[in-house]
């Protein structure tokens, strides 16, 4: 029993990237924002906005704990408007040595009153100093389902076509994530 809980621990960090802002809500509940209708959760799941009824713009800074340096930003924005959602989003995670910044924009679709499908576009850069920068563009896609009042399903892929940073120099993944 012993050797699958080395095999599982050994296996995690290959998934592990960069730390998102998701605002003081979702990032206390674990950053679980697939099946979570809040301005958040755009950036998790474009489709689960479907319960907001008006406009909202969303600043958060996050100062992370052990260092003085890393920080992360974060603004998001949604314009519901008859059975349609706009949004964007932006977040830069980093210092000054290291900066990974994304801008998003979105779209999601509310057929009936309990479902909805979401489609997000990304632009990603990733800069070093000393080393440049690369960018790179990934589409997000995503559904949610209200079963009940208070209860929700959500499922998304962040990245679905599995892009890359691109430049002629380096060539880096942008992680795909199934949620």
């Amino acid at each position: 029993m012993k050797v699958w809980y080395v095999l599982f621990i050994s296996l995690i960090p290959q998934f592990l990237s960069a730390q998102n802002n998701l605002g003081p809500r979702l990032t206390a509940i674990g950053k679980n924002a697939v099946a979570v209708s809040d301005v958040w959760s755009i950036q998790a799941n474009p489709a689960a906005g479907q319960d907001l009824r008006s406009a909202i713009i969303a600043i958060s800074y996050l100062k992370h704990f052990f260092s003085n340096e890393i920080s992360s930003q974060a603004f998001a924005a949604v314009l519901p408007f008859n059975n349609n959602l706009i949004a964007t989003s932006f977040q830069v995670y980093g210092f000054s040595e290291y900066k990974e910044s994304t801008i998003g924009f979105g779209y999601a679709k509310k057929f009936g009153p309990d479902f909805s499908v979401g489609l997000n576009a990304n632009y990603h850069q990733l800069k070093i100093a000393g080393y440049g920068h690369i960018t790179g563009f990934s589409l997000d896609v995503g559904v949610y389902y209200k079963l009940l009042k208070e209860v929700a399903v959500g499922a998304s892929v962040i990245n679905i076509a599995q892009q890359q940073y691109t430049n002629e120099a380096l060539k880096s993944n942008i992680p795909t994530v199934f949620s």
